[in-house]
């Protein structure tokens, strides 16, 4: 699952060693950690993302309920304070939109 926050953008699969945990990918440092600020973070030079954590279900599962029920905006690309972030959300936003228009 790749999810879209305003201050990150993760990704999230199940642990292929232990199915209690999920792997929490990201591509920029400090990324996991705004969404979990407890997790050990190790560096995975070699692969797609550089920043991983392994948490638990459990923890992954609390922590995106607790995202939901805080969400106060009505415009999520109006949330994203970070340049850079917000510039790739809308890079994204706009393939999801051509994406629309060719399914229509």
């Amino acid at each position: 699952m790749w999810l879209f926050l305003p201050n990150c953008f993760l990704s999230i699969v199940a642990d292929r060693n232990n199915p209690q945990n999920m792997l929490v990918r990201a591509r920029l440092a400090g990324h996991i950690e705004a969404l979990f600020p407890k997790a050990k973070v190790f560096e995975s030079l070699g692969s797609d993302y550089k920043y991983r954590s392994l948490l638990s279900r459990k923890v992954v599962k609390q922590v995106i309920a607790t995202q939901l029920e805080n969400i106060q905006y009505d415009n999520f690309k109006g949330s994203v304070e970070d340049d850079d972030l917000h510039n790739a959300y809308l890079k994204i936003w706009g393939l999801m939109r051509e994406l629309q228009r060719d399914h229509a």
